[in-house]
């Protein structure tokens, strides 16, 4: 596979860099007065800004139809973090307790990042969220090909790399791919089934710099069992550290060439490279078959989420999730927007009321009696409000609100609906 030209994404980096370059330059420094030094340092960092606060275009293909479909114009809203919900599985509640610290004796040289070792030789492969990771293939005449790892993310979709799949434009490398969680040592599980994958989808011209995403919709809703863990983005990682978790396949370029992609391996450590589309490992390269692979912050019952994936082997470098890739995968994996099953308007599965309303709204979902559901509110320009995620909501105080229209996002067990309602005074 080669490397395409950057993307309009990576060009806006790229004019960041030249413009702060030509600022700083000791040979053109004293060529601007301080007015315009000010100015160009401004627009340097606007157009990364402004690239931000939109989100990117997601296609989706479908592999029996030939059909593709273009997600775009989703609304990001200005959180400084975000992230979509994970499930433990109906299969069982059994979880992994997972390092907590890291493991100083087994990191590779110079690195927070430590060795890669077989899961089944400190875990138990069935249990959360080991079970979450998935390796996926490529078929060809009949013949399973060695692709990439991944993750699943709701009960019918899994996470992982673009370049796993397509070229840039979307060519696929194959035509039909199967999903499977923890295959090990050269077989498939016994208690969790395969499905094929139904469609793909990629952002409109990737590339390596950061946009390297795909999720995998699944014939079969296999993760109904399995569970799923959440993806998200944190604004704040930079200054607050988390010990990553990773779950992967390497099937190349290991120190003895040890890896032939056959089995799933740990590791864990703390991230020392970051900039605002990659996260990243000094010194610890990875290895081929990793690719799609998610880092993960858990905290033991309460979070499990990927902030990014495995795109190169130097330094582990991972795709990082933002807002503009984060919401358009959003509307895939929690809305469904693009699922065949659902291609009409869909009933809302929650009813507010009353419908205006003064001081309280009363939330009732329409297919179970209570639930836990999380809330947005957006004004009627769809500029965020606020979120709560209230155990058991019934009602939300929207007193402080000004009068006039707004927009309510309500997402609880899979279900999600946005209703409108107009608050009075």
């Amino acid at each position: 596979m080669t490397l395409h030209p950057p993307s309009f994404v990576a060009n806006c980096f790229i004019a960041r860099y030249y413009l702060l370059s030509l600022i700083m330059n000791q040979n053109t420094y004293n060529l601007f007065s301080f007015e315009k030094k000010v100015f160009l340092l401004i627009l340097a960092h606007l157009i990364v800004a402004n690239l931000l606060g939109q989100s990117r275009t997601l296609i989706g293909y479908d592999l029996e139809t030939g059909l593709s479909q273009n997600i775009s114009n989703i609304f990001v809203p200005s959180l400084n973090n975000d992230k979509s919900s994970f499930n433990l599985g109906s299969i069982n509640n059994s979880i992994s307790l997972l390092s907590s610290s890291l493991d100083e004796a087994n990191l590779f040289e110079q690195s927070q990042w430590t060795i890669k070792t077989p899961v089944k030789n400190s875990f138990d492969i069935n249990d959360f969220p080991i079970r979450t990771s998935i390796k996926f293939f490529g078929i060809e005449n009949d013949s399973l090909h060695h692709l990439c790892s991944g993750s699943l993310v709701s009960s019918k979709h899994v996470f992982t790399a673009a370049h796993c799949i397509a070229w840039s434009n979307l060519e696929l490398t194959y035509d039909s791919l199967l999903v499977c969680p923890i295959f090990d040592s050269g077989e498939f599980s016994s208690t969790f089934n395969c499905s094929y994958v139904k469609k793909v989808y990629a952002f409109e011209d990737w590339d390596f710099w950061g946009e390297d995403f795909a999720i995998l919709e699944l014939e079969d809703a296999i993760g109904a069992e399995t569970g799923w863990i959440s993806i998200g983005y944190d604004n704040q990682l930079d200054n607050n550290l988390p010990l990553l978790h990773k779950f992967s396949y390497p099937n190349i370029n290991g120190p003895l060439n040890e890896y032939n992609g056959d089995t799933l391996y740990y590791s864990h450590g703390y991230p020392d490279l970051f900039d605002e589309l990659n996260i990243g490992f000094a010194g610890a390269d990875g290895a081929g078959g990793e690719s799609g692979s998610s880092i993960i912050e858990i905290e033991h019952e309460e979070m499990y989420t990927s902030y990014g994936v495995f795109s190169w082997i130097d330094d582990s470098k991972h795709s990082r999730l933002q807002p503009q890739y984060f919401y358009p995968i959003l509307e895939v994996i929690e809305n469904n927007v693009t699922s065949s099953e659902i291609d009409e308007i869909q009933v809302v599965p929650f009813i507010i009321y009353p419908n205006p309303a003064k001081d309280y709204l009363q939330i009732k979902p329409t297919y179970a009696p209570r639930i836990d559901v999380v809330v947005r509110v957006y004004d009627h320009n769809g500029r965020f409000i606020f979120k709560t995620t209230n155990n058991f909501i019934e009602s939300i105080d929207i007193s402080f609100l000004e009068q006039g229209p707004y927009m309510m996002r309500l997402t609880g067990e899979n279900k999600d609906g946005v209703l409108r309602f107009v608050k009075i005074n």
